[in-house]
């Protein structure tokens, strides 16, 4: 767990480097206030992201390196036959025939593969076009559309369009925590003993300074309902 929170972090300070960038042009940008070049019609200043190249590689990298991290967690639990750095043959090819389909970790799962293919093909499509069948990816940095305005830099598959980087980076950290959190939480769950029952619950107002977003408790109405059936001996008043 060490080693995903500190590749988390290096994402994340990725992440901020691009999007401070960002900031930044936008910011001279709008000092600039549309000045053009004596005799012309070129914005005296036009933005660019620096090495906007190095800054999406480094991104992708630690993304791809944590999604790789984190269906290594598993193997903590459960003895697989194969590692996967994919998280849907991980689901595929172990968890689904471990658990059965219908078990609610494999549906967590599933729910949260299609964001993770999609950084993934984005790093296949940067790094590893020229040895997988997935498609090139493209990005732009700043640029004047037709309609004589500027556009954001923006990424994408080729012959699929492309999306504002800048937009799409904080979502993309999001789900990268969401899905290590969901893989160890989902992991837990599906580990907890019989008795006492416990239970997994999402806590709805975590602490900005202390995010903590699970907490693993007693059951207390499944608890009363075993007491009450007998099958854990005695008896219980109800929960409150």
């Amino acid at each position: 767990m060490h080693t995903i929170k500190e590749t988390l972090l290096h994402a994340a300070q990725a992440v901020s480097v691009f999007m401070t960038a960002f900031d930044v042009e936008v910011e001279r940008l709008e000092k600039s206030k549309g000045e053009r070049v004596p005799g012309g019609q070129m914005l005296a200043y036009f933005p660019a992201i620096p090495d906007i190249d190095a800054k999406i590689t480094a991104i992708l990298i630690h993304a791809r390196r944590l999604i790789t991290e984190v269906c290594l967690i598993p193997e903590t639990f459960w003895c697989l036959k194969r590692q996967h750095s994919d998280p849907a043959h991980l689901v595929e090819k172990e968890l689904a025939p471990l658990l059965g389909e219908q078990h609610r970790m494999i549906q967590w799962l599933r729910t949260r593969l299609d964001p993770m293919k999609i950084i993934i093909d984005f790093r296949n499509g940067q790094e590893h076009v020229a040895t997988t069948k997935g498609l090139p990816l493209v990005f732009k940095n700043f640029a004047m559309s037709p309609m004589n305005q500027i556009m954001a830099p923006g990424w994408g598959l080729e012959g699929r369009g492309l999306t504002d980087i800048n937009v799409d980076l904080p979502r993309i950290m999001d789900v990268l925590v969401e899905f290590a959190e969901v893989m160890l939480v989902a992991s837990i769950d599906a580990n907890l003993p019989d008795f006492p029952p416990m239970k997994v619950f999402g806590v709805d107002a975590p602490n900005a300074a202390c995010p903590i977003r699970y907490t693993l408790n007693v059951d207390e109405m499944k608890l009363f309902e075993e007491m009450q059936r007998g099958t854990a001996g005695g008896k219980l008043d109800p929960p409150s």
